[in-house]
């Protein structure tokens, strides 16, 4: 059964409500309430449906922290440049093209978030996420943030999996993981001029290899050791060896 509230529309089921669209579709600003009060009964709003707002005209949204389940293609093609989600959210998955040619800049991934499926944010123009360091992040599944224009990124320590293009052609430069190596995907960061570092919280780290190939990313004890101090040590170098020749040619 379907209903209609404050022109967004709903599925209904048992004491829970799926969003499925909006009544005007030249809507630009969705405020999602947590629950919806029907006959008597208090529905929770538990999940945005497939493709509720797919090729919409919306530029915000309010997600209430009822919601669990963003689903495939839920914003797929729209004009979403803000979402705003509440906090104590317990949104768990983000669902495969869910974001995926969306305009999209920014977004906080909540912390029981535990999936972001494939294709998310695929081709968004995503520049800045932030994922808390205690997510409960454990899937970044393939092609996720392909083709985006985000430059750095902190990879929680319960992620576990990062699946292949992943990151493939985006603009990311700085990649920073905590806890243990993940498994990687093929081509998950087929992308130029990334400094990869460990990150220095969690014990778990040091279980890592000193030298890791990432595909096209390598990560050493080299990365570790701050550029200024990289130039102080070669100058250092430098004049020791001008001294040592120096001193010879004197002795000589």
């Amino acid at each position: 059964m379907s209903i209609i509230k404050e022109g967004i529309v709903y599925q209904l089921d048992i004491l829970t409500a799926s969003v499925i669209g909006i009544e005007d579709q030249s809507k630009k600003i969705v405020n999602i309430p947590e629950s919806i009060p029907i006959n008597q009964k208090n529905y929770i709003i538990n999940s945005i449906s497939v493709n509720a707002f797919k090729s919409s005209l919306i530029e915000e949204v309010f997600i209430p922290k009822t919601i669990k389940y963003i689903s495939t293609s839920a914003f797929m093609n729209s004009k979403l440049n803000r979402i705003t989600i509440a906090d104590n959210s317990e949104l768990e998955t983000i669902g495969s093209y869910a974001f995926n040619d969306c305009l999209l800049d920014s977004i906080i991934i909540p912390k029981n978030v535990t999936k972001i499926d494939i294709y998310a944010f695929y081709n968004s123009k995503l520049k800045q996420i932030m994922i808390e360091l205690d997510s409960n992040l454990q899937i970044i599944d393939q092609n996720a943030f392909e083709n985006t224009l985000i430059e750095s990124i902190v990879i929680p320590k319960n992620v576990n999996y990062i699946g292949a293009d992943a990151f493939k052609n985006s603009k990311l430069k700085k990649v920073i993981f905590f806890g243990e190596k993940p498994k990687i995907g093929t081509n998950a960061f087929n992308t130029n001029n990334i400094i990869p570092i460990l990150g220095t919280i969690d014990k778990a780290n040091k279980s890592w290899n000193n030298i890791i190939n990432i595909d096209n990313m390598y990560i050493e004890k080299w990365y570790y050791i701050n550029i200024t101090l990289r130039v102080v040590l070669l100058i250092l170098l430098l004049v020791i060896i001008y001294f040592i020749f120096n001193i010879k040619k004197i002795i000589i």
